[in-house]
């Protein structure tokens, strides 16, 4: 089955087969037909109106003519989509059954249609659980994907992409981040972005003396030893040694430099965090997704959740913080990115439910902490996610064959 041409009127789809015959000078029907591998019947039937034309074989036969006829025609039809002829028939069906038989009759009828139906699904729901799932939530997330897509696009005018460089004339660094070699980033990386959201979800920057660090649980060692102590080593050139207690690990320095270029030049709040934390200005001013999403990596690898529903086998990525302004303005970047997050204000939390935009963060953001790439792996093995994908390519490309209709 595929999508079926049909033409505004009957003179013009004469006129369409008139200058098929005018632009290629053939001498017979016969010799068109063979040159498209169409039988005799077949053909009569597109020729005279019988049976509307497939896409394909419409596309086929406009080749055949001038690009100023090809442009003309194709502004003269309409197309139909691939199941349009199961839907007459249905409509016409069901309109000969309510004026043939009485409400209580068809009453029955439905009774029974969803015994049937609610007995078949459980039955495919045992032998085949995948196609169940599918089965069941294609609808829904055919329509969350499309909205995505509509929201992306919406959202696209925005990224013009903006390189932030940092005013550090007056800078001022201690005699001992001289020694150390401490460096201070001069323009707004991903990398930096990364290390703003880590230092907004396990980052403090005391009131005392130039103290910073950033503690996370202590499972989240590999994190630390593998990402974040490179990260900073890079970005500011300092190397503090792994701090274990019983239920964290972190680091610790005390850095002028560093406690300045952070609470002066990026605005990050100083003292106890909560209510008061917020996204610095440079994040939204970029207007580059790669800054964007690079900071909500950070923030989320974190201060962030992943898990999934059992019983629905639902994903959800979620975020809280004690901060209404910041709570505000994440939000604010997850819709410029294309999501629609569920913020709870009062709760001071934000929500991605659902497969489509799971799969749009895991593909588009991601992750840096090994904890966090464990349950997105875990979530994805209770999920039928061969078959997701397939769906999710057949969404997108509507045009190619689905392999998963025939599966």
């Amino acid at each position: 089955m595929e999508e079926r041409v049909e033409f505004k009127t009957d003179e013009t789809r004469k006129e369409f087969f008139a200058s098929l015959r005018e632009a290629n000078k053939f001498k017979s029907w016969k010799e068109f037909r063979t040159r498209l591998g169409l039988p005799r019947t077949t053909f009569q039937n597109y020729r005279f109106g019988s049976r509307l034309i497939p896409k394909k074989v419409f596309d086929s036969m406009t080749h055949f003519l001038p690009e100023g006829k090809q442009d003309f025609f194709l502004n003269q039809t309409f197309t139909k989509p691939e199941n349009w002829g199961a839907v007459k028939g249905g409509t016409k069906g069901m309109r000969t059954i309510l004026r043939t038989y009485n409400e209580k009759t068809i009453g029955k009828w439905r009774q029974k249609a969803n015994r049937n139906s609610i007995k078949n699904f459980r039955k495919l729901r045992t032998q085949d659980p995948e196609k169940a799932y599918i089965l069941l939530r294609k609808k829904k997330l055919e329509k969350a994907l499309r909205k995505i897509k509509q929201d992306t696009a919406a959202r696209e005018s925005f990224f013009k992409k903006k390189e932030i460089e940092f005013n550090l004339e007056g800078l001022e660094a201690s005699r001992q981040d001289e020694k150390r070699k401490i460096k201070i980033p001069k323009k707004l990386s991903p990398l930096l972005a990364e290390e703003i959201g880590i230092h907004l979800g396990d980052g403090t920057l005391s009131n005392k003396p130039y103290y910073f660090s950033v503690r996370g649980a202590f499972e989240e060692e590999t994190y630390y030893t593998g990402f974040i102590l490179p990260l900073y080593k890079e970005l500011y050139n300092i190397n503090p040694p792994l701090l274990k207690r019983s239920s964290a690990c972190g680091f610790e320095i005390s850095s002028k430099a560093v406690h300045k270029f952070k609470s002066e030049v990026l605005g990050i709040t100083t003292g106890c965090k909560t209510y008061k934390v917020k996204v610095p200005a440079c994040i939204l001013k970029s207007k580059d997704k790669n800054i964007m999403r690079a900071f909500l990596r950070g923030l989320i690898d974190t201060d962030g959740c992943y898990y999934i529903r059992p019983k629905t086998r639902y994903p959800v990525i979620s975020l809280c913080i004690k901060s209404r302004e910041l709570i505000n303005k994440v939000s604010e970047i997850l819709v410029l990115l294309g999501f629609s997050p569920q913020v709870f204000r009062k709760e001071y939390t934000i929500y991605l439910n659902g497969v489509p935009k799971f799969r749009k963060w895991i593909e588009e953001i991601g992750s840096s902490n090994p904890k966090h790439l464990e349950r997105i792996k875990k979530i994805k093995q209770m999920l039928p996610w061969s078959s997701l994908d397939r769906l999710f390519e057949e969404l997108n490309n509507p045009s190619k064959d689905a392999s998963l209709r025939s599966s």
